[in-house]
């Protein structure tokens, strides 16, 4: 196999690096970041002419047990797929594809999901549509059964206990610090692909943690589009959808729970609520993630209002400014601001959306009566 000849492989502290020189430095290539068994494969490269050929060393150098032969070959499959996609691997050797899985149709975009199908929630099929139906899709989502061996060296834009986002140049490298599957995803910035990386784990929770990764890329791809999603329950009332915000634990669920006992009013999704306003009047859309409540809907509705939620020992509702309600809203926001631009593009979309839709502060108990006297207020300014 042929390598770029402008980059080579350096060890720096207790790591390695393919760190471009020359020509690679002038067209702004960026270096890698390689494990152990990145360098192991990159050192044998030019020795082999095929994936196969490289993956037999590779199992002969680690004595891998035959039960581990396929894994390794999805390993070194995925490494040289990294470095044909970085312009480092100059071959003939075909590109693998993960088979197609599902074809979703979501807010009105669309996602075509390549991997395994088992890994794929029962919390999509309600979204799913046939290939004819969407055309070419807005974003490829990739799950792969490999981890990757190279990293494009990257500035980290996020870090905390669950999280690391770097920028890479054309991609973000993300980190799921605290998954025991899905540990890492690759997103395009034009928003055209995004590729997931698992190690095998039990089949449940490798389901959930993609299911919690493919969010990840969809948001990012929504926020192109003038959409966020704001951390609110949501119920339907006289034809629109009324958004319940606040603090985690502050009582969004027992609020629903009391406007759909009391007045019948559907519960639209217990945790999230996707807010477009490319169309100039804002509406909700149905999107599958709804956190723990199981409660969401495939259908889209306009906005009529948001409410803030805070506790108070009486019920009763006051009014903001609207310099608090850009704030309050933005600070429930949920979709990327990992940079200057995603910020912002969410901070557009909420200054967009204040003054066309309802807003309302309800100092409350648990009560029912706390749904009694906000229902009141709606219906007082609708």
């Amino acid at each position: 196999m042929k390598t770029h000849p402008n980059f080579l492989l350096q060890k720096i502290e207790e790591d390695y690096y393919l760190l471009p020189f020359g020509q690679a430095i002038a067209e702004q290539r960026r270096g890698l970041h390689l494990n152990e068994t990145g360098v192991f494969l990159w050192n044998h490269l030019e020795d082999v002419s095929s994936a196969e050929e490289l993956a037999c060393l590779l199992a002969e150098n680690y004595d891998a047990a035959p039960e581990e032969i396929a894994l390794l070959k999805e390993d070194v499959q995925a490494f040289l797929d990294a470095l044909r996609d970085w312009g480092i691997l100059a071959s003939d050797l075909p590109v693998k594809r993960e088979p197609f899985a599902k074809m979703l149709r979501i807010a009105g975009l669309s996602l075509r999901l390549e991997g395994d199908p088992d890994l794929l929630s029962a919390s999509f099929d309600a979204f799913s549509v046939s290939c004819g139906e969407t055309g070419s899709a807005d974003m490829t989502v990739t799950v792969h059964t490999a981890r990757p061996l190279a990293h494009q060296t990257g500035e980290i834009l996020v870090h905390n206990e669950q999280l690391l986002v770097a920028d890479c140049g054309d991609f973000f490298d993300i980190l799921f610090l605290k998954n025991q599957s899905a540990g890492e995803l690759f997103l395009a910035k034009d928003g055209s692909y995004a590729r997931i990386f698992c190690t095998q784990s039990d089949r449940n929770t490798m389901r959930e943690e993609v299911f919690h990764a493919i969010r990840i890329p969809f948001l990012y791809l929504a926020s192109r589009h003038r959409m966020a999603a704001l951390h609110s329950a949501s119920v339907l009332y006289e034809g629109k959808a009324w958004l319940f915000t606040g603090r985690s634990g502050i009582g969004k669920s027992t609020h629903t729970s009391h406007w759909s006992t009391l007045f019948e009013t559907p519960i639209l999704n217990g945790d999230l609520n996707l807010i477009d306003v490319s169309a100039g009047e804002p509406v909700v859309h149905g999107i599958p993630w709804c956190g723990t409540s199981g409660m969401f809907t495939t259908a889209s509705h306009p906005l009529g209002g948001i409410v803030m939620l805070h506790r108070a020992p009486k019920d009763y509702v006051t009014e903001s400014s609207p310099a608090e309600r850009t704030l309050f809203i933005n600070q429930r926001l949920i979709s990327p601001s990992w940079t200057r631009e995603l910020f912002a593009a969410n901070m557009k979309l909420t200054q967009a959306l204040v003054p066309s839709i309802l807003f309302a502060n309800l100092h409350c108990t648990a009560n029912p009566h706390a749904a009694g006297v906000m229902k009141e207020w709606i219906d007082a300014h609708r």
